[in-house]
């Protein structure tokens, strides 16, 4: 329902020649991730360009968009930071930052339109990443979505000055698609009942159950936590050994602490 309803935005947007901005919600391996790969896939059918972007521990700011700009043809290639530097005062001021930003990715919208620009880990985003998209909505354009995918955390719709889309539970059609495309071919009807109820409407859950069947020819474990227990269990033990290093370091950590690459 959700991935036809972002389709049924684009249609929208292009009819009212203006760039739509959705704020899409859901908890964490919710299936986020795999409605922007989606809708990607859906607007590409359609003709339209896609772009792709994520915010990271890090890359918070309006450095997450560079790779709008550098999927778009004849954009500039050097980082928005970069492009704003000598429009920066001494002061650091980032108003002038922010503006440049919307200015250079409306102009590559424009060259470029119809497109869908994905951003996935939106509940990152720093104010002035906010601040950017917030400026980007409802601009005149030939045709242009802006999915914005996080957490119910960090900038709302409002402040994005969005609509809201929550991501409900996959259907059962749709989780059996997630499978597919993994395994790379139709699914049994045993596989199917499977994977579905070991799913349970997740895609995250929906991942791990396919991979064991892709490893072990059958889908025996139920519940997240078995079905990633379960993968692990497989591995080297010097992989777990470094899984479980990771693991102590907490939620990140660079790689060099639990040794050479």
């Amino acid at each position: 329902a959700v991935r036809s309803h972002v389709a049924a935005l684009r249609r929208a947007a292009a009819e009212a020649a203006e760039l739509t901005t959705v704020r899409l919600t859901g908890p964490a391996g919710g299936g986020k991730t795999w409605l922007l790969a989606a809708a990607a896939d859906d607007a590409m059918r359609d003709g339209w360009r896609v772009w792709h972007a994520t915010c990271a521990p890090g890359i918070t700011d309006v450095r997450a968009l560079d790779p709008w700009l550098r999927d778009a043809d004849g954009a500039e290639t050097t980082t928005t930071a970069a492009a704003s530097a000598d429009f920066v005062d001494r002061s650091g001021h980032a108003l002038a930052e922010r503006a440049i930003t919307s200015e250079a990715i409306m102009t590559a919208i424009e060259r470029s339109a119809p497109v869908l620009c994905l951003l996935d880990d939106v509940h990152l985003a720093d104010d002035d990443l906010v601040e950017v998209l917030g400026e980007l909505a409802a601009q005149p354009c030939r045709g242009a979505v802006v999915l914005a995918a996080g957490r119910d955390l960090g900038p709302d719709a409002d402040d994005l000055d969005a609509a809201a889309l929550a991501l409900d539970r996959l259907d059962d059609d749709e989780v059996a698609a997630i499978a597919t495309a993994r395994l790379g071919r139709a699914l049994t009807a045993s596989e199917r009942d499977a994977i579905v109820a070991a799913a349970q409407g997740n895609a995250l859950h929906a991942e791990e159950a396919t991979r064991a069947l892709r490893r072990d020819g059958r889908v025996s474990a139920r519940g997240l936590v078995e079905l990633i227990s379960d993968r692990l269990d497989h591995l080297p033990r010097v992989q777990r050994d470094l899984l479980d290093l990771g693991a102590q370091c907490g939620l990140s950590f660079w790689p060099e602490v639990i040794g050479p690459p």
